[in-house]
């Protein structure tokens, strides 16, 4: 599964197919990390994510708390 974004971050696309993740990189979307390597993540790094995408996860209390943030707000 590849996640994709576009110029602006504020839309995403979804594949499997590695033919439209070229096909889309080709046309300006970014790739992204894998939301399933959120769950792997240092709390450093879910935090930097969420400041890139202006979510707030001050209020969370552990790394799962900080993936599921992120997520709703996807």
């Amino acid at each position: 599964m590849f996640v994709l974004k576009n110029k602006l971050g504020t839309a995403y696309i979804e594949t499997k197919s590695e033919l439209r993740r070229d096909d889309l990189i080709n046309r300006g979307w970014t790739l992204v990390k894998k939301e399933e390597n959120l769950k792997k993540m240092k709390k450093e790094e879910l935090e930097k994510i969420a400041a890139e995408k202006g979510i707030d996860i001050s209020n969370a209390k552990n790394n799962a708390e900080r993936v599921a943030m992120i997520k709703a707000a996807n």
